[in-house]
């Protein structure tokens, strides 16, 4: 049997391993460091872009592109408020930025589109049944508007089908 001063006995002095839960006190071994937080990201900022670019797309349809535009803009504001925030060279700025030059161009190309169209309507029917047109709206009823606005588009109709018909008789003669 051995004998606990033994130099070839591998329980250490004072009577065996140390009660105090196991706990190693030797060197503290440097472990994986802590994971660093994300890097702060800008999310708003593609979203602003995309809604403009869409609003732009459907500079046709005026409430709707109006909608979006107005989305547009304030996501890019709220983008550009959030990339003064973060402290990187990609902080979505710059796309923010032209979300909201995007969204005010699709408002005014929506405007400009509206007017354009209204006017070649109004050349396209004539002033006088533009004036027609209005007589029908300031009617009691809508039973009475209805009947009305059938009317004037009825004869609007023949004017114009004749007026085409007319037409291309005179570009058959002349052919």
């Amino acid at each position: 049997m051995t004998t606990p001063n033994d130099p070839g006995n591998n329980i250490p002095p004072g009577g065996g391993y140390p009660q105090d839960g196991g706990a190693y006190q030797g060197a503290i071994y440097g472990g994986y460091p802590g994971a660093s937080p994300a890097p702060a990201k800008n999310a708003i900022a593609p979203w602003a872009l995309g809604v403009s670019i869409f609003a732009i797309v459907l500079c046709w349809v005026p409430l709707l592109n109006w909608l979006l535009a107005l989305a547009g803009i304030v996501l890019g504001i709220i983008g550009i408020v959030k990339a003064g925030k973060i402290n990187l060279p990609k902080n979505g700025k710059g796309m923010s930025i032209a979300a909201v030059i995007l969204s005010v161009v699709a408002i005014v190309l929506s405007v400009v589109l509206s007017v354009f169209v209204l006017k070649v309507a109004e050349d396209f029917v004539g002033e006088e049944n533009i004036q027609k047109i209005n007589e029908c709206n300031q009617l009691p009823t809508a039973e009475e508007r209805d009947e009305c606005l059938d009317r004037v588009g009825t004869e609007i109709y023949e004017e114009k089908s004749s007026e085409i018909d007319n037409e291309e008789k005179s570009s058959e003669i002349n052919n």
